[in-house]
C-alpha cells in the first residue's frame, strides 16, 4: 500500500509539471507572437493630416511660417512684423475656407484667389532677391509635401 501514495504523488508531480510546462510554452508562444507582430509594424514619416492641422490654430501655423520665413529670407524687424500680419490673415482666410464646406472646383477656385492675394501682398513686402528665395522655398515645400503624399498613397497598395 505504501507504493500507491508514492505513485500518486509522482503522477501529481508530473501532471503539475506538464501543466506548468504547458503554461510556460503558451506564455513563450504569446511572447514570440507579439514580438513578431511588433517587428512587422513599420514607422513611416508622419505627415500632417487634416485632423492634425485642425488641432493647430491658424495663428500658430502663421507664427511658425513667419519664423521660418524670417530665418530663411533674412527679413528685417519691420518686414517680419508686416509678414506676421499677412500670414495670420492668410491662415485665418484659409481656415474659413476649409470650414465653409465648399467642395471640388469651387473650393479650388476660392483657394487660388486667396493664394494670389497672399502672393501679391508678400511680393509687395519683400525685395526682389527675397521674393526669389521665397518662391524657391515655397516650391521646395510643395515638392516635399507632394512626395510625402505619393509615398503614403503608394504604401498601402504595396501590401
Amino acid at each position: 500500500m505504501s507504493n500507491k501514495p508514492l505513485a500518486r504523488s509522482v503522477r501529481l508531480i508530473f501532471r503539475n509539471n506538464d501543466q506548468t510546462n504547458m503554461k510556460r510554452i503558451l506564455l513563450a508562444s504569446l511572447l514570440i507572437a507579439s514580438l513578431g507582430v511588433h517587428a512587422q509594424t513599420t514607422t513611416q514619416p508622419t505627415v500632417a493630416t487634416k485632423a492634425q492641422a485642425e488641432k493647430t490654430s491658424p495663428e500658430a501655423r502663421a507664427d511658425q511660417l513667419t519664423a521660418e520665413m524670417v530665418k530663411e529670407l533674412g527679413l528685417n524687424d519691420e518686414q517680419a512684423t508686416q509678414l506676421a500680419g499677412i500670414n495670420k490673415d492668410h491662415a485665418a482666410a484659409m481656415d474659413q475656407l476649409n470650414k465653409a464646406g465648399l467642395e471640388g472646383e469651387a473650393k479650388k477656385a476660392r483657394a487660388q484667389v486667396l493664394a494670389d492675394k497672399y502672393d501679391g501682398r508678400v511680393k509687395a513686402l519683400l525685395t526682389a532677391e527675397q521674393y526669389e528665395k521665397f518662391v524657391v522655398m515655397r516650391k521646395a515645400k510643395r515638392d516635399a509635401a507632394m512626395e510625402k503624399r505619393q509615398q503614403l498613397q503608394a504604401a498601402p497598395s504595396s501590401k
